[in-house]
């Protein structure tokens, strides 16, 4: 069983980001033993081509080795929004507190603040965690992420400032005290690594980096967030759908 599904992985049958069925109800539609679906589950995992998700069951990983941004729309469970990838579930493995800074040149034009403008920033490192039966030795580090938040959403909205803002997130904090709901639009960007991600990711100084800025607006346009996300570009790839246009319609209406 396992060898089967792991040639429809392979093979792109089930594509990244496929939910493969319940063990219950595959092993109720092959006729075998729970057991059995759970030892190919088992196998798939610690050969890296799929992975349990909570609230959605083991989804399809990339058999490449690399992680998609793909373009997909806010969801929400019960620890608040978040924008769903079709990799892997990144865990946190590095946080370096909040404290208060300056905000970068392009990071304030985001913003529409003045360069070097104080703003709130949250740091971190997201990836994989030292686990060795998976065969990681060490924690992996994918992702640097660093949330920018300008002066006057911190002042209105003191829980941004705190490590834990509550339940929900910095989001929630901000609909309830500024109004919602709120919109998000990205930027994607490459650069090669400065010594700081070099040494965070553990990438050569070469390195091509993918970078996402993801801004956060108020209803009436306002930016209140810029999440800034950097990741080493052998690992990461970008997919997503590219939708006809009212124009392109089909069947075609123009007669050729």
């Amino acid at each position: 069983m396992a060898a089967d599904l792991r040639q429809r992985i392979l093979s792109r049958e089930f594509e990244p980001g496929h939910v493969l069925p319940r063990e219950d109800d595959l092993a109720s539609q092959l006729g075998v033993n729970r057991s059995t679906v759970r030892r190919a589950y088992r196998l798939l995992r610690e050969q890296h081509l799929v992975e349990p998700r909570k609230n959605r069951g083991t989804v399809v990983l990339d058999p490449t080795g690399r992680d998609r941004l793909t373009r997909s729309a806010i969801e929400r469970d019960a620890r608040g929004y978040y924008l769903q990838s079709g990799g892997r579930r990144h865990q946190l493995l590095h946080h370096y507190g909040v404290q208060l800074g300056e905000a970068p040149p392009d990071v304030a034009h985001l913003l529409n603040i003045e360069p070097g403008a104080e703003v709130v920033i949250r740091d971190r490192t997201l990836g994989q965690p030292r686990n060795l039966a998976e065969g990681r030795n060490h924690d992996q580090p994918m992702i640097l992420s660093t949330t920018y938040l300008p002066g006057w959403v911190a002042e209105e909205v003191p829980a941004v400032k705190k490590a834990d803002p509550g339940p929900g997130g910095i989001y929630d904090r901000i609909e309830e005290t500024l109004g919602g709901p709120l919109a998000w639009h990205m930027i994607v960007t490459a650069e090669l690594a400065t010594a700081e991600t070099s040494k965070r990711l553990s990438i050569a100084r070469t390195s091509a980096v993918l970078r996402q800025q993801r801004v956060t607006s108020l209803p009436d346009g306002r930016p209140v967030e810029v999440l800034d996300q950097r990741v080493s570009g052998d690992k990461f790839e970008i997919d997503h759908p590219i939708p006809r246009a009212d124009s392109a319609a089909w069947p075609r209406t123009d007669g050729s």
